[in-house]
């Protein structure tokens, strides 16, 4: 009989030992956070919000006098201050660095509070994988320098890659001799870096307490993963055989693995040198049953499972593994979108109890609203309601905005805007949107239509018809914009009280490759002043206005940029926390807000203090 399709598939490190049989206290320990620290004296800036910001300009990974420099401001001044002035927000902060910066504030985070570090290893193999804790390891192993960068985790891995990738070239030829010399030095240099170094980590453990501390909770993490990844293979195989001996039809399989047997060290050969990890290896074997050797009756068969991930081309690798990407069908969104379509189409009862407020973002409705058309509308009017009861300031705003219809769907600017926009409640603003183009206009969105319809309008409107080379036209047109309002409210006798207070761009990018983030914050403040002048001449308050590129090429590991002044608000990138931000406090955006979005995920909230 055929053996059955099997699925590989990927689990979280922080999932497995929370629902795993064994207890790890050490590592999944919850402290209650202190309540904030009070200052004496104000602060001009927070602390954290420094921190947040200036760890986005992080030095090249090879050049070693930017990583120099960039640690030393890290670790000496930067933490510090934060973790004085809050620091369970510095704790967050830490775990959303990237690269060089997050490992280096994981050393400066083990030198200084020790038990916070090893205590919140799950939260941390959570987010960066198992490899991220063996790199904190290894860099515990061998300091911060930069000279010991080849010998740490990461840098081993890329030095294999690159050896097995190497081609040597046939034109160029060397003396044999040479060169076998030349191999046998540095083979003799590199055995003798391993061995001190293997001497000085198992000093190391009998000498630090703190790092036997971290060494034990790394071994914990690690077994536990292992146990629980051999389990579900034993009974996996135990579910073919019985299919095997049945005679009902095969079924696909499913099997979810930790990725900790492919980072797990290889057993010490006694033979050769010793090894800075062979301590680590004999730490996470004696955690197993007595008799159970841990490479032949775990690691090997975890890896021929894992091997699967490497031959997707393939139905089946030869040990009948297969391995599918993450489907979009079990995308949570898709699942919860899915479900109350179905429940709508039912007229079932629990429709109701399904719509949770603000369970679903804009974004995400129109992006399932040609596939889920009922769930869409439902969640949509939801959300307007909800929002509309709140009656806050984004019930007194005008929205400016412009996406392209090919885009529409798959946009974040153009859902905030038809969102906002359906906010505002006084005439003659109410239900209007000015489109963003070379000349704005203003357009009355049809009230009944459905949200496809409304979606169609939008994307119908002029499109920018500003050249590459002439973004100044771009800029000006937000000066249009302001004129446009100024001409609707002397020309239907707004009264002051009834001007908006706030207008909203909402835009994918600008325009111009070579327009920088300065040259428009500088060019919209000076026009800002211009048009102020103009609105105190008709008896008017200028509105507030910002500008929200929700796409300006920013990297995700970058934070967005936001400057604000003399009304003025420029915000730069884009994230569903961003997006919760903006619409649970009315629309107000700051450096504090970006950061507290930055930070508000789930697995933040597993991170706790212990010293």
């Amino acid at each position: 009989m055929q053996r059955a399709v099997v699925q590989v598939k990927s689990i979280s490190a922080l999932k497995v030992c929370r629902n795993h049989a064994g207890k790890i206290t050490q590592l999944t320990e919850k402290v209650i956070p202190p309540f904030p620290p009070t200052t004496t004296s104000p602060q001009l800036r927070d602390p954290c919000v420094d921190l947040y910001f200036r760890s986005a300009v992080e030095g090249s990974y090879f050049d070693s006098r930017s990583i120099s420099e960039y640690q030393q401001t890290l670790v000496q001044k930067l933490l510090p201050q934060a973790w004085s002035h809050d620091p369970l927000t510095t704790l967050k902060l830490i775990l959303h660095l990237p690269g060089e910066a997050f490992y280096a504030a994981a050393v400066w985070l083990h030198h200084n509070h020790p038990k916070t570090l090893a205590c919140n290893l799950l939260p941390i193999a959570d987010d960066g994988g198992i490899a991220s804790v063996l790199e904190i390891l290894s860099r515990l192993d061998v300091g911060h320098s930069v000279d010991d960068y080849p010998w740490t985790w990461t840098r081993m891995l890329y030095n294999i890659s690159r050896q097995q990738n190497f081609c040597a070239n046939p034109f160029v030829f060397r003396s044999s001799r040479a060169e076998t010399t030349k191999e046998k030095a540095s083979a003799l240099l590199k055995r003798r870096k391993t061995i001190a170094m293997a001497n000085k980590v198992a000093e190391r453990y009998d000498r630090e307490p703190h790092y036997r501390f971290f060494h034990d909770r790394v071994s914990d993490l690690i077994a536990e993963c292992l146990k629980y990844d051999i389990q579900e293979l034993n009974k996996l195989k135990h579910k073919q055989q019985q299919q095997q001996q049945g005679e009902e039809g095969q079924e696909m399989l499913e099997l979810k693995l930790t990725s900790a047997a492919s980072y797990c060290p290889s057993r010490p050969n006694s033979s050769k040198a010793p090894r800075p990890t062979g301590l680590l290896y004999e730490s996470i074997a004696r955690k197993f049953p007595l008799g159970m050797r841990l490479r032949k009756e775990v690691l090997v068969p975890l890896r021929q499972a894992m091997a699967s991930r490497k031959s997707v081309q393939d139905d089946a690798n030869p040990w009948g593994y297969d391995y599918h990407p993450f489907p979009r069908t079990e995308c949570p969104i898709f699942k919860y979108m899915l479900e109350l379509n179905e429940a709508i189409a039912a007229k079932s009862k629990s429709v109701p109890e399904l719509i949770e407020t603000g369970a679903v973002l804009p974004h995400q409705i129109l992006r399932y609203a040609r596939k889920f058309e009922q769930a869409a509308e439902l969640l949509w009017e939801r959300m307007v309601e909800d929002l509309h009861q709140k009656q806050g300031k984004l019930n007194n705003c005008l929205v400016v905005c412009n996406v392209d219809k090919s885009s529409w769907f798959c946009s974040e600017a153009g859902p905030l805007g038809l969102l906002v926009s359906q906010l505002n409640s006084q005439n003659p603003w109410k239900g209007k949107v000015v489109s963003y183009t070379r000349n704005p206009q203003m357009h009355l969105i049809p009230p009944g239509k459905d949200l496809r319809s409304k979606c169609k309008f939008m994307g119908s409107w002029e499109e920018k018809d500003w050249g590459d080379k002439d973004w100044e036209k771009e800029v000006d047109a937000v000066k249009k914009v302001f004129d446009l309002i100024l001409e609707v409210a002397v020309k239907e006798n707004v009264k002051p009280e009834q001007m908006i207070n706030k207008v909203f761009v909402f835009k994918e990018k600008y325009g111009h490759k070579d327009l920088t983030w300065s040259g428009i914050r500088s060019s919209i403040f000076c026009d800002y002043k211009e048009i102020q002048r103009r609105f105190e001449a008709k008896g008017y308050t200028v509105p507030h206005l910002m500008i929200w590129s929700t796409n300006d090429g920013i990297s995700p590991l970058e934070p967005p940029e936001c400057s604000a002044e003399q009304g003025v608000t420029l915000l730069r990138g884009f994230s569903d926390n961003l997006v919760k931000s903006f619409l649970d406090n009315d629309g107000e955006i700051g450096p504090e807000e970006i950061m507290e979005a930055a930070i508000s995920g789930q697995k933040y909230q597993t991170l706790a203090l212990v010293d």
